[in-house]
């Protein structure tokens, strides 16, 4: 190569600036354009978070749950005016009103198993739904539901789903156990063994034989744990109907024998000899005593158990109603257990065993 007159060399390539092309106005490139658009868009996003409106808290309430906005909206939880203890204490007396009935029903009072009820609070109807499982004995004792709608104002029964039948009137005894109804305004007679026991039967009831059988049984099974005593009444559901054809002292004759017989150690056989002779009206004084006899009852005993109000049947009968009044007993036949607690002839053990699990023994 050769040189120009000013020094250069002649041939050489001449270098190149390259000039990037300058954003319209500001002279910024594409990088910087970005970040401002960025920064842009976090401020408007901050802007949106500091102006948006707070979604609502849920707050977890006694019965159910709040949407609030702030905390002390806690403070408009719904109050039921009673607890579920209080309603719990409604169910068992509705559950023991059943027995007026007159019905099937009748047996919900003591095949409920109110111990394993649930209660809860219903938002927005201001009342309690109650589910009781009961036993049906006629259905093979399978277990079934009754709910109750109760009202949160008066604990008063609204709506029952298993019927709508509801109880003829209400009592204030309260089913309390599988078997067991707990008698209002009665103290129970001890809190340790032996629990008396009363057996309260027309012996002209539906069921009185079986029911004399199942206190003997209990008193085997038992032993000293129970002191059973029994006591025969004549009511007018049926007794008094055999008075007109029959006559009072010949209808009440069956009563006094059984009373008796109860208190002598083979009371057992007498019974099932005198069910071979009862075909359900009154027997001849004959026949109760030839019975009495065969079965091997002490008959002098017998004698003096009847002592003088074996011709007063009126004053008899009379100290028998004062007793079902006292317990406030309604159908017959019916266990008193520790002057407390009813039990029908077929719960007559769950009640047993419910009263000696809640008492010292």
């Amino acid at each position: 190569m050769r040189r120009s007159k000013r020094g250069a060399l002649i041939g050489a390539k001449e270098p190149v600036f390259i000039i990037r092309p300058a954003f319209r106005r500001f002279g910024l490139d594409n990088l910087h354009v970005a970040l401002m658009a960025l920064v842009v868009i976090l401020i408007a996003f901050a802007f949106a978070l500091s102006t948006f409106k707070q979604g609502p808290t849920i707050y977890n309430c006694p019965y159910g749950v709040l949407n609030a906005t702030n905390a002390s909206a806690q403070s408009q939880c719904v109050q039921p005016r009673y607890n579920e203890t209080q309603v719990l204490g409604a169910v068992e007396s509705m559950i023991a009103s059943y027995s007026s009935t007159n019905t099937s029903l009748a047996l919900l009072s003591y095949y409920s198993l109110v111990n394993e009820s649930s209660v809860s609070y219903v938002n927005g109807t201001d009342e309690w739904l109650a589910v009781v499982p009961y036993i049906d004995p006629q259905a093979d004792n399978e277990t079934f539901y009754l709910s109750m709608l109760i009202s949160d104002k008066n604990l008063t029964l609204e709506s029952a789903y298993l019927s709508t039948l509801r109880p003829v009137s209400y009592t204030k005894d309260r089913s309390v156990a599988y078997g067991a109804v707990s008698i209002f305004g009665v103290s129970p007679a001890t809190d340790k063994a032996p629990y008396p026991v009363y057996l309260v039967v027309d012996p002209y009831a539906l069921g009185a034989f079986k029911s004399i059988l199942s206190a003997i049984n209990a008193s085997v099974s038992y032993g000293d744990r129970i002191n059973m005593s029994y006591y025969f009444v004549f009511t007018p559901e049926y007794a008094l109907r055999f008075y007109k054809g029959f006559g009072v002292n010949e209808t009440q004759l069956l009563g006094y024998y059984l009373a008796c017989a109860s208190k002598q150690h083979n009371f057992f056989g007498f019974m099932k000899n005198l069910s071979i002779e009862y075909v359900g009206t009154p027997l001849s004084n004959l026949t109760l005593y030839q019975t009495a006899i065969g079965s091997g009852l002490d008959m002098a005993s017998m004698d003096t158990c009847f002592g003088p109000e074996y011709d007063n049947a009126t004053g008899k009968l009379d100290n028998q109603l004062n007793l079902i009044k006292y317990y406030g007993v309604t159908d017959t036949p019916i266990f008193i257990v520790n002057e407390k607690y009813f039990a029908l002839p077929q719960t007559l053990g769950k009640a047993l065993d419910y009263v000696m699990n809640t008492t010292k023994t």
